[in-house]
């Protein structure tokens, strides 16, 4: 016969009885679950910082990705122009006669390269002007030039 059985049911009343207590708050009302509307707005609030670190640290690399893409371009239309050279003794005028039957490529930016006989250390240089497509600029709209390479 099981002696222990009817204070296993009264400590377990007792458990539950306690329980229902501390749920309750001073005032006598149940204690809520959920988070108020101010929290939510504290966590959306943190979450769209992080977004928006993150955005920015994207948004800069993707920005250096295209300047590094801009170089080797230049250096591939470099060893065109080197070829060239050889094949024909003489410089190109520009680079259609440098890619002949199809069109010269655009910079990252889809602006077209630019061609110049006459300067660089080779007798020409190639350039694009960067995000703005304009000559001049800082950050991503600095020109990459064949002469600043040190090809």
């Amino acid at each position: 016969m099981r002696t222990d059985a009817p204070d296993t049911r009264l400590d377990a009343l007792v458990r539950r009885l306690a329980d229902a207590r501390a749920a309750r708050t001073r005032n006598g009302r149940r204690a809520r679950r959920g988070m108020t509307l101010m929290e939510v707005m504290i966590v959306i609030a943190i979450i769209l910082l992080l977004m928006g670190a993150l955005t920015y640290g994207l948004v800069g690399m993707f920005g250096e990705a295209q300047s590094d893409t801009a170089s080797l371009m230049i250096a591939r239309i470099n060893e065109k122009v080197q070829i060239y050279k050889v094949k024909k003794r003489q410089l190109p005028d520009d680079l259609a006669d440098v890619f002949r039957g199809e069109d010269p490529p655009m910079d990252p930016w889809g602006n077209p390269f630019v061609y110049r006989k006459g300067g660089g250390a080779d007798g020409y240089d190639i350039i694009s002007y960067g995000a703005d497509g304009r000559e001049g600029g800082t950050g991503n709209d600095a020109d990459i030039k064949l002469s600043e390479m040190g090809h």
